[in-house]
């Protein structure tokens, strides 16, 4: 197994412990109106933006975001957080999102402007990403969504995830990687 693969494996298994048995970090403890996401690990500087807000402040463990709240992680620096239907996100560095809220049957979604962000859940599809490329309706468990400059790339680890934007769509499966760039359907790329 590869050091990235054995450092990425245990890093969801300690964020899974620490979501049992932390008494400070539960699930779901207020309805899904009040908050969107939970913060649950912060490794370097994170910052978040209210909906309504100007200023972006330090973020800390157990910090909620509500509808339009925006987070974005700094070099070196990453970000673990729980939604609200106990799905779970965690943005690597240089990545900026806002939480736009939540759709019947708990669907949260989420609009990633720049950077990379690790999806994992239960529940099938209990989240949307939209990015200006290519967006990404969840059918799995667990995929990574990146987005550059020029271009979105989208890898699925497990499960099923629907690749589309207004030029078309893909559905990619374990092991399957797509990519799109803007006015261009997703293509399949070599993983």
């Amino acid at each position: 197994m590869s050091s990235y693969r054995f450092q990425h494996a245990f890093f969801v298994l300690l964020l899974f412990l620490m979501i049992d048995f932390c008494p400070g970090i539960s699930r779901a403890e207020e309805p899904c109106d009040q908050w969107v996401a939970k913060v649950v690990s912060v490794q370097g500087t994170v910052s978040k933006k209210a909906a309504d807000g100007t200023v972006w402040v330090p973020v800390r463990i157990n910090d909620t975001l509500g509808p339009g709240d925006m987070i974005r992680t700094h070099k070196r620096s990453r970000v673990a957080v729980v939604l609200c239907n106990e799905s779970t996100l965690r943005l690597d560095q240089h990545a900026t999102l806002t939480f736009s809220g939540i759709e019947a049957g708990r669907t949260s979604i989420i609009e990633l402007f720049m950077g990379a962000v690790h999806f994992f859940s239960r529940m099938k599809r209990s989240l949307k990403i939209i990015t200006p490329f290519v967006n990404g309706a969840v059918e799995g468990t667990e995929f990574v969504m990146r987005v550059g400059p020029d271009e979105a790339v989208l890898t699925v680890f497990e499960g099923r995830v629907s690749a589309t934007n207004e030029a078309g769509s893909l559905m990619l499966g374990p092991g399957q990687s797509a990519s799109a760039r803007r006015d261009a359907p997703p293509v399949l790329r070599t993983v």
